[in-house]
């Protein structure tokens, strides 16, 4: 991951260091947030998902770029492409800013997609290859 440049803005935001140990597979049951997380990104291959102590991200398998990722109690960003999306707003964590990650990342919501994230997950990771 830390070899993909893209994931650099990234990395610092979660303040992972090289160091730290991501391992590979699905977020504990007893992470609410990483649970839905993993729900909302089911159409996702199962090698793209990993986690970082409480955080989890999803990785494009072959390209090494972070397109999606939760953190704190229920937090969720997206590598969307959109450049203008929205990048502030409070979620259960509070106030939250994803400006630091560059252009094309969002804050995620439901209520983007109609059938219960599929959608916006699959988008991110066909961008995340490219």
């Amino acid at each position: 991951m830390f070899a993909q440049p893209d994931n650099a803005p990234v990395l610092a935001y979660l303040g992972a260091t090289p160091g730290d140990r991501f391992v590979v597979g699905d977020p504990s049951p007893f992470d609410e947030g990483g649970t839905i997380f993993a729900r909302w990104s089911r159409a996702i291959p199962d090698a793209c998902r990993c986690t970082l102590g409480t955080t989890n991200l999803l990785v494009h398998e072959q390209s090494g770029r972070v397109f999606a990722f939760h953190t704190g109690r229920f937090t969720i960003a997206i590598r969307s492409g959109v450049v203008d999306g929205r990048v502030r707003g409070v979620t259960a964590d509070g106030g939250v800013d994803l400006r630091p990650l560059g252009p094309g990342w969002e804050l995620y919501d439901r209520e983007d997609d109609e059938d219960d994230g599929g959608d916006a997950f699959v988008r991110a990771h066909e961008l995340a290859g490219g």
